[in-house]
């Protein structure tokens, strides 16, 4: 393989003209395995020839920089006035670091190809971070502070980031890096407003316009019935983030963040008013996430550890209302934001053990958050008519007088159990796609789907399927669209009333039009990203809320509960697999007497099991005594672990990408089984040198045993998953915001 590997890159080098890489360069920040910033040294050349692109990366990271380097010709080749298609492309990328991220480099390829294909010179001391799209779009990056703390590092005075990413850690980089770090932090959103900057005297201040925002402006829209329990569930939210702002004035007074959070406080206010009720909730989310984050900055781990059992605990027991033909979207969104609050908790756990206390303090806030969104959620389902927790189980409250919105002919049950098949072929068609398109958001949601369809949430893994579904048809079909096409995906407003039929279709399409008004009044091209996900997103929950109780109506296995609540049960698991007390109930069936023997000799099996199991655990101890096991921890091994753990994190802050989690995840698993192979050939030689033998024809002392093991595992490497070439064939993703779209 290291061979084919040498062979491979020595025919691309014969490919590439001598004077390839004498090109234009410049230094590129990047976010490492660990979340922290580095710079990458960024080579561009272009040559006469048919329209190919070439990229060579060292070390390989990110089949993503392949792609994004294609919509990086397309935007320069437009903004250079030249045919792109007369000319090839190369590329060469050098870390000293393993790095995570890929289309961040996006607008850095698209400023070293401009200078090639108009014969300018970039300012060496000029660094830029985003993604961009084939119209010379820039798009929104993760990491941005640190990025900017290791460009100032070394030497880079001048930094161009994505227009509104500038308030980072609670500062506004525009100010903060200057004053601290004697960098220059400016805003842009286009490739055409990046080359204002690059190509300026070197060592000299930018002197960047201050960014003109019109204010937020929308028609108002009328929700059909089925969205309105949203109502009550988003004024609780802006209760919420108008408290934690006001607590955030009181401690640190105006701020930048405090300026920002106040800003889109008043925005969510509006949206509220203007009846975009899932926008206004989404936004009041995620600012108080960011707000809370802050205030919690100075936590011990001590008290945060204390606090993610809490938060874990009140997820764990929340009495879901059941499921019913009314109340179904309602129920099952209650139970997805559970899920997602103990997915926020397992990252912070891990992010305590490996990563800076930071990254766990906003995995915290965001599932308290997450948690308190559950409750007042299923509280909303109870009310429609899945029956208040305190109520007989499958018995939906009929006090019509009490509850307005109940209506008896929604009341039928959703029978859970039947839902499970259905569910499965749901994350397998989701696990193809996402695979396809690669999406970290479709990523996440495809991880909390298994997550919950292992714990019989059938319905809440199916809708979380759908998120997933939906994100990665969105990027596969309109990857490389011009903006005029994404407008013409989203739609307008008379678009609405197609979804009258479920809530939050509604709710999606509604925030989908917000975003789309965001990119008119912004330029943000993420926001236009985002409408056309969101689009699809109304799509398919209007399909599967549909489908989901016609599923729930066919037959199910003899002997499977019937109700709804065998689900909602299940739905309460821990990680450990343990109930909350109070929501496990137990059918009893009766079966052909036949299987009392087929039981028995299960039983048997098992037993059998477990005493050849207790065998050999004590002929593990016996050998661990005689020294011809050793236990003595492999370093290469647990650091393989960590690395492991650490991806979940990275992926959910948005500093990597669906493509390089997959890679890295690959690579460390590979590493993992290669080590544990070592390790069992090493037990073998111990046990043949222990019994007087010899391998491979020579006496070799038991004493080497670990020698042998350590040699081992640092002679033997993974091979390489690198792919230089040309490029074609795959669609370039549209940039994702990284701002984290916690509320979908």
């Amino acid at each position: 393989m290291a061979a084919r590997n040498v062979i491979s890159l020595a025919l691309l080098v014969l490919l590439i003209p001598p004077l390839a890489f004498a090109g234009s360069t410049m230094r590129v920040p990047a976010v490492d395995t660990a979340g922290q910033g580095v710079l990458t040294t960024a080579t561009a050349s272009v040559q006469p020839g048919e329209g190919k692109i070439f990229v060579d990366i060292q070390p390989f990271f990110s089949i993503e920089t392949q792609q994004s380097s294609k919509s990086a010709v397309a935007a320069a080749s437009s903004l250079a006035g030249v045919d792109r298609n007369k000319f090839n492309f190369y590329y060469e990328i050098f870390a000293q670091a393993e790095i995570v991220d890929g289309p961040s480099g996006g607008v850095a390829l698209a400023l070293l190809s401009y200078a090639e294909l108009a014969k300018k010179k970039l300012r060496s001391d000029l660094s830029a971070t985003g993604t961009i799209t084939s119209d010379g779009g820039v798009g929104k990056v993760g990491g941005v502070f640190e990025k900017a703390s290791a460009a100032s590092q070394q030497g880079i005075k001048v930094l161009l980031i994505p227009a509104g990413q500038a308030i980072q850690n609670g500062v506004d980089l525009t100010t903060y890096a200057p004053e601290k770090w004697g960098l220059q932090v400016v805003e842009v959103g286009s490739l055409r407003e990046a080359v204002k900057f690059a190509f300026s005297d070197e060592g000299s201040a930018i002197s960047a316009p201050s960014r003109q925002t019109i204010p937020l402006s929308l028609p108002a829209i009328a929700l059909g019935n089925a969205a309105r329990p949203l109502g009550k569930v988003t004024a609780h939210q802006l209760e919420g983030i108008a408290a934690s702002v006001g607590e955030l004035g009181r401690k640190s007074g105006p701020t930048a963040l405090y300026n920002r959070s106040a800003i889109d406080l008043n925005n969510s206010q509006y949206l509220f008013g203007k009846g975009y009720l899932y926008s206004a909730a989404n936004l009041a989310f995620v600012t108080r996430v960011s707000v809370e984050s802050y205030l919690l900055s100075n936590i011990t781990r001590q008290e945060l550890s204390r606090r993610l059992g809490e938060v874990e605990g009140k997820a764990l027991s929340i009495r879901f209302a059941n499921k019913t033909a009314g109340n179904l979207e309602w129920a099952a969104s209650a139970q997805l934001r559970a899920y997602w609050a103990l997915e926020r908790i397992d990252d912070a756990r891990k992010n305590l053990q490996i990563a800076p206390i930071a990254q766990a303090v906003q995995s915290l806030a965001a599932a308290e958050n997450w948690e308190g969104a559950a409750e007042d959620l299923n509280a909303a389902a109870a009310e429609i008519g899945g029956g208040s927790p305190s109520t007989q189980a499958g018995v939906a409250n009929s006090d019509s007088a009490a509850n307005p919105a109940y209506d008896p002919a929604s009341s039928a049950a959703i029978n859970e159990l039947a839902l499970r098949g259905y569910a499965g072929g749901m994350m397998e068609n989701a696990r193809k796609l996402v695979a396809a398109a690669g999406d970290s958001e479709a990523t996440m949601h495809l991880k909390t789907a298994r997550r919950e369809f292992s714990a019989g949430a059938y319905a809440a893994s199916i809708l979380d399927s759908a998120y997933a579904t939906a994100f990665s048809r969105a990027l596969s079909e309109n990857g490389e669209s011009p903006a005029e096409e994404l407008i013409i995906a989203v739609g307008n407003q008379s678009r609405l009333a197609a979804y009258n039929a479920s809530g939050w279709a509604q709710l999606f399409y509604a925030h989908a039009l917000y975003s789309l008004g965001e990119y008119n009044r912004t330029g943000d091209y993420d926001s236009l990203g985002n409408a056309v996900k969101l689009r699809y997103l109304s799509d398919e929950f209007s399909t599967q809320l549909a489908r989901i109780p016609i599923e729930a109506s066919q037959d199910i296995p003899l002997g499977a509960g019937g109700n709804s609540t065998d689900g909602n049960a299940a739905s309460s698991q821990s990680p450990s697999g343990a109930l909350a007390p109070g929501n496990l109930k137990v059918a009893v069936t009766t079966v052909p007497s036949r299987s009392a023997g087929i039981d028995a000799r299960a039983l048997a099996l098992v037993a059998l099991i477990a005493i050849g199991l207790a065998m050999m655990a004590v002929l593990y101890l016996l050998k661990r005594r005689h020294g011809e096991i050793s236990v003595r921890p492999h370093i290469a091994l647990r650091a393989a672990r960590q690395k492991l753990d650490a991806l979940d994190e990275l992926l959910v802050a948005g500093k990597i990408s669906e493509g390089n989690y997959d890679r890295l995840r690959e690579k460390y698993e590979g590493k993992l089984e290669e080590l544990g192979s070592e390790l069992e050939a090493d037990e073998k030689e111990a046990e043949a040198v222990s019994e007087g033998g010899t391998l491979d024809g020579v006496a070799t002392p038991a004493e080497g045993r670990t020698d042998v093991r350590e040699e081992g595992a640092a002679r033997k490497k993974p091979a390489g998953n690198k792919k230089p070439g040309v490029i074609g064939g795959r669609k370039t993703k549209k940039p994702q915001s990284k701002r984290r779209k916690e509320g979908r």
